[in-house]
């Protein structure tokens, strides 16, 4: 399996069978990086199997290459029922999605934060060769909810669960194979100083934890 980070907090997970796109294109919110138009078009020429969304917030979502997917391909991408009731002609509120030898499926999930008492979130997990769990914006308390579904090879994370020990002792108690970390700024435009933060748990998980830079591939 490979794992493209395409966006702030999104990925192209290119599969055996398949390619999955996940917050994978979105608009720049400062200090976070937005897909550049050169990556849009390749991944709109790339006609992924998949678009998904886990939220309408800005820097996991872009309404126009939506558009412009479900124009080209006639498909509607997955978002929530939230989204779906906004974009009703370009999202469609799924819970599953399955193909030769893989599966996507949706779970409801809490944006992190006062964000969550407003925001409709999901949270997605892949099963292939590799289960791999998409976090997006989601509490990190949350993953305890997913606890029956398959554990995790990858785990697919933003900052928040590498910054407070019991963020980062709930992700070790997974046991995945790899981190995988998004919804990261530059270290030259980081004023939240989150790349301080997370330093603790890049030594702690120094085996583990990957952060790829925008438009960086990665193998699982």
């Amino acid at each position: 399996m490979e794992i493209k980070r395409t966006a702030n907090a999104g990925v192209l997970l290119k599969l055996e069978n398949a390619t999955i796109l996940l917050d994978g294109v979105c608009r720049e919110v400062f200090p976070y990086l937005c897909t550049p138009s050169s990556l849009q078009e390749e991944l709109l020429l790339a006609k992924p199997d998949v678009v998904a969304f886990t939220h309408h917030h800005k820097d996991h979502f872009d309404l126009v290459f939506s558009l412009k997917y479900s124009e080209k391909y006639g498909r509607k991408v997955m978002g929530t029922e939230q989204m779906a009731q906004l974009y009703p002609d370009t999202v469609s509120f799924r819970q599953c999605i399955t193909g030769e030898n893989w599966k996507l499926s949706a779970f409801q999930t809490r944006h992190i934060g006062k964000g969550g008492l407003t925001t409709d979130h999901l949270s997605y997990i892949v099963e292939a060769d590799r289960c791999v769990w998409f976090m997006g914006d989601a509490s990190p308390v949350q993953m305890k909810m997913l606890c029956a579904c398959p554990s995790p090879d990858v785990l697919i994370v933003p900052y928040a669960y590498l910054v407070t020990p019991s963020a980062i002792q709930t992700v070790e108690n997974l046991h995945p194979e790899q981190i995988v970390l998004v919804h990261m700024p530059l270290k030259e435009q980081d004023p939240d100083g989150l790349w301080q933060m997370i330093a603790p748990a890049r030594e702690r998980l120094a085996d583990q934890l990957i952060i790829p830079e925008l438009g960086q591939t990665i193998t699982v």
